[in-house]
């Protein structure tokens, strides 16, 4: 039954593109600008180092920076520790491969491994700063808070769920190797070569993921039989950059003074693009993307309440 019902939506997705395939293409070069001048640059590069660090056993030297902190708070092993840095500083979906990656070598219990998927899987502090606060909004003094919010609500929320994923017991056996022997085992530059072909090809995903969601908010943006509210909550459900910037223009939000509350929503949701971009990433190795989904909607909906509060109310 399902099969017929993806096949039908399917066919239909093809008909609706053939039909406006004006706004398709316009949909399509979009994307294609976004994944070629922001996720490429930004993600591609420290996908290749984090590659290379995992097959180095390199998570040892961070943890023994960060751990102090890190493994008090949130009782993570030495291998958590690793997806913390790389998920909290690179964003999604990277957090979520890390976590993936490290499960699957063995590194990470699957509790674990969920436990930091839900909550380090985030947008990048790169594109909160640089996209978010001074393109879109032109405000550098807002950069503090939206730090705080985008990064605040999830780590908070963490605290509520360490109990449930976090226990001694969940911890698998620390990986005893060095770098010495981790590079006597494999060559760097194979290591290197490895890391390069497997980002790209999880870069080339990324970019699918990426046009084709912008397709669709290409013809949502257009769809003016539906009411301006539904293509609004579309557009920006739909994917985090084009949504983010639709809530700085939609007519709607701006007479409802809506926009910081809605524009911060959007950035922790992540959209359906971000949320089937970590489903890519972690097909096969046993992580929950309903689990994932939950933590996301939750911390939506505290970010959209904080943010009303200041931004409305106040």
């Amino acid at each position: 039954m399902k099969r017929y019902l993806y096949f039908l939506f399917v066919a239909i997705t093809i008909l609706v593109f053939l039909l406006n395939s004006k706004l398709t293409l316009e949909g399509s070069a979009n994307g294609l600008v976004l994944w070629l001048n922001t996720v490429v640059p930004t993600l591609l590069p420290f996908m290749i180092l984090s590659s290379v660090l995992i097959g180095l056993q390199g998570e040892q030297l961070l943890n023994k920076l960060f751990s102090p902190i890190t493994s008090k708070l949130f009782g993570l092993s030495p291998s958590g520790n690793y997806v913390f840095i790389i998920g909290m500083f690179c964003g999604y979906p990277l957090g979520a491969k890390t976590a993936a990656d490290l499960l699957q070598e063995k590194r990470l219990s699957l509790k674990e491994a969920q436990y930091l998927m839900n909550f380090c899987n985030n947008i990048s502090p790169i594109f909160t700063v640089s996209f978010i606060c001074n393109t879109l909004l032109n405000n550098k003094k807002i950069i503090p808070f939206a730090i705080l919010i985008l990064y605040g609500i999830p780590i908070f929320m963490a605290f509520f769920t360490k109990k449930y994923y976090i226990q001694k017991n969940n911890f698998l056996k620390p990986v005893t190797k060095t770098l010495k022997s981790a590079c006597q085992k494999e060559d760097i530059i194979t290591l290197l070569d490895n890391a390069i072909v497997n980002s790209a090809l999880t870069s080339l995903k990324l970019g699918g993921y990426i046009i084709l969601f912008s397709v669709f908010c290409s013809l949502f943006e257009h769809m003016h039989i539906l009411p301006e509210t539904l293509r609004t909550i579309a557009v920006i459900c739909l994917e985090v950059t084009t949504g983010c910037r639709y809530c700085t223009t939609s007519p709607l939000l701006i007479q409802s003074g809506l926009i910081y509350p809605t524009l911060f929503t959007c950035a922790t949701f992540g959209g359906l693009s971000g949320i089937a971009q970590t489903s890519g990433m972690i097909n096969g190795s046993g992580l929950s993307l309903k689990q994932y989904i939950l933590f996301r909607i939750a911390c939506s909906a505290i970010v959209f309440i904080i943010s009303y509060l200041i931004f409305i109310i106040l």
